[in-house]
């Protein structure tokens, strides 16, 4: 897993939306998550981690659904759905 910062480019402008939204809260990932309160856009974006696959959360969402036995290395909660339903 990767924690990554969403940028700006021109600090000037209010950020835009980035068109990608958080698997578990739903909020697009420039976006407060949904435990941090009501939605908001801050200037500076919330940390977002991104797996291998492909799959990507606001990190604060991410550490909420992780057991704290994995929080080390934490799995891609939607593979390990994905992989157990099958």
């Amino acid at each position: 897993m990767t924690a990554v910062t969403l940028l700006y480019a021109d600090f000037d402008k209010p950020p835009q939306p980035s068109g990608r939204q958080c698997f578990f809260c739903k909020r697009d990932l420039s976006f407060t998550p949904e435990a941090d309160g009501p939605i908001s856009q801050p200037s500076i974006p919330p940390s977002v981690a991104v797996f291998p696959c492909g799959h990507y959360f606001h990190t604060r969402c991410l550490e909420i659904v992780t057991p704290p036995e994995k929080t080390t290395d934490p799995p891609c909660i939607l593979c390990d759905l994905d992989e157990n339903a099958s």
